[in-house]
């Protein structure tokens, strides 16, 4: 049988989870490690769940299908499970969490989550943990290369910087305009070096990631990694891509309502 789950909880060898349907079930599993609260799993498992609470499995297979996010800020308010968050670039994201009466107003928190937000004002997350965080700082720029760990930035004051950013590799690409929190300890070193605690795109701009289904004369049909909705996304370059490349779209963050909703690219890139 399988199963899809969001992961909540990490031990040494089981995952605690929630599936699809709101069911929390303690996920037996070897490879246990290889995920994080937040990541959206497939479980393949023989079908027998004990009677236990919480109910339990042992998984055949466990696989990654989308993996998880992590944003920044300060709680600006706190109501009935769920509290209001700024993050990095002074944006509002409210934070649905069973325990945000544990929290207060100017508290600096991190909100690990599933990586799905909605497009609702303000936009929404579903909270898999949060923890208090140290005041921070944020710096903005134009990511220049990436090597394996880290990305070389080119800041808004021409500054060059270090960014050490373990999925830097994975989830960026040059030519982004990304903004980085940081502890605020920056290296001495040419170029100086800081790590990374969140990666946001500028708040200008939006991205969305996925694979072409359809191409035409001046746009293509993208289905989103994230939501796993297909949308339009117009770009005069549209033809130098094929079904079945996949691409990450930088776009104003505007969205028609249209059936399927429509965007207007300002970069293609390639990953």
């Amino acid at each position: 049988m399988i199963k899809f789950a969001t992961v909540l909880e990490v031990n040494p060898d089981s995952l605690f989870v929630r599936d699809n349907s709101g069911q929390e079930i303690l996920v037996y599993a070897q490879n246990a490690q290889q995920f994080a609260p937040g990541d959206y799993v497939r479980i393949i498992y023989n079908g027998a769940m004990t009677l236990s609470l919480p109910p339990q499995i042992s998984a055949i297979f466990v696989t990654l299908v989308r993996r998880g996010a992590r944003i920044c800020g300060e709680i600006l308010a706190v109501g009935q499970g769920n509290f209001t968050l700024a993050d990095i670039e002074g944006g509002e994201i409210q934070v649905n969490y069973p325990d945000a009466s544990a929290f207060s107003p100017g508290d600096s928190v991190c909100v690990q989550y599933d990586g799905r937000m909605t497009l609702s004002l303000p936009p929404q997350i579903q909270g898999i943990s949060v923890e208090r965080s140290e005041a921070s700082r944020s710096i903005c720029g134009e990511i220049q290369s990436i090597g394996s760990g880290y990305f070389l930035l080119l800041s808004d004051d021409a500054m060059e910087i270090r960014v050490n950013y373990e999925n830097a590799s994975s989830e960026l690409l040059p030519g982004q305009n990304v903004c980085v929190q940081y502890s605020g300890a920056l290296t001495r070193s040419i170029p100086p070096q800081i790590s990374a605690i969140s990666i946001t795109p500028r708040p200008s701009e939006a991205q969305l990631c996925g694979e072409i289904l359809v191409v035409e004369k001046e746009r293509f049909l993208l289905l989103d990694d994230t939501q796993q909705a297909e949308i339009i996304v117009n770009t005069p370059s549209a033809r130098e891509y094929s079904p079945g490349d996949m691409v990450c779209v930088v776009y104003s963050g505007a969205m028609t309502r249209s059936l399927p909703p429509q965007i207007s690219a300002q970069r293609v890139m390639r990953r």
